[in-house]
């Protein structure tokens, strides 16, 4: 399914399925969640994140290696942001279809815990909570911290994904790349 046009939006706290940090009830919807494997080609991609970042070097697959390698999410960033001048041209144009592949994925390998965060979040809309990036998230408001305003991308593929998953709660779709080179230490994915 592409992707629709995400623009700044307003969610109240108390109407929104929120997190913030891996910690919260709803932590497992992060990137950063841990003890989420993603299996990919006989190899177990740590986290969400990782894959993520991985996912910005298919030219590299020394750079993806280091990436899959770090022992935590937010080393993972870190090291795509060291390298930041050789991530691939196309990136901010797939970036939400790799995003979007990438929690589809999270989604098929850990769906028990997927599943109960689902159930948590009802069928309120999902939202990350994250006062640096109105991209991915939402922030709370100088004036009003129960107003959160962003972009929301992270949490609008959630609440997409929370319905496909209920249709098919086999995620069959998921492991089908729809971006141009999705490629893995060099072989296709």
């Amino acid at each position: 399914m592409p992707h629709t046009e995400f623009v700044t939006q307003r969610w109240k706290r108390q109407d929104s399925a929120w997190f913030c940090r891996t910690s919260d009830p709803l932590g497992d919807f992060s990137n950063f969640a841990s003890g989420m494997p993603i299996p990919i080609h006989g190899y177990v991609v740590p986290s969400s994140e990782h894959l993520y970042q991985a996912m910005r070097f298919p030219h590299l697959p020394e750079v993806q290696f280091h990436i899959l390698d770090a022992d935590a999410p937010k080393t993972s960033k870190t090291i795509a942001r060291d390298h930041d001048a050789v991530t691939r041209e196309d990136w901010m144009e797939i970036r939400i279809d790799v995003m979007r592949w990438v929690l589809a994925r999270k989604i098929k390998a850990n769906a028990q815990r997927m599943s109960d965060a689902f159930g948590l979040s009802a069928d309120l809309p999902i939202v990350e909570l994250s006062r640096r990036d109105a991209f991915w998230g939402a922030a709370p408001q100088p004036d009003d911290d129960q107003l959160l305003v962003g972009q929301n991308v992270l949490g609008c593929l959630l609440t997409e994904m929370r319905k496909e998953f209920r249709l098919d709660p086999q995620m069959r779709d998921a492991s089908t790349p729809r971006f141009p080179k999705a490629l893995l230490f060099s072989r296709p994915i």
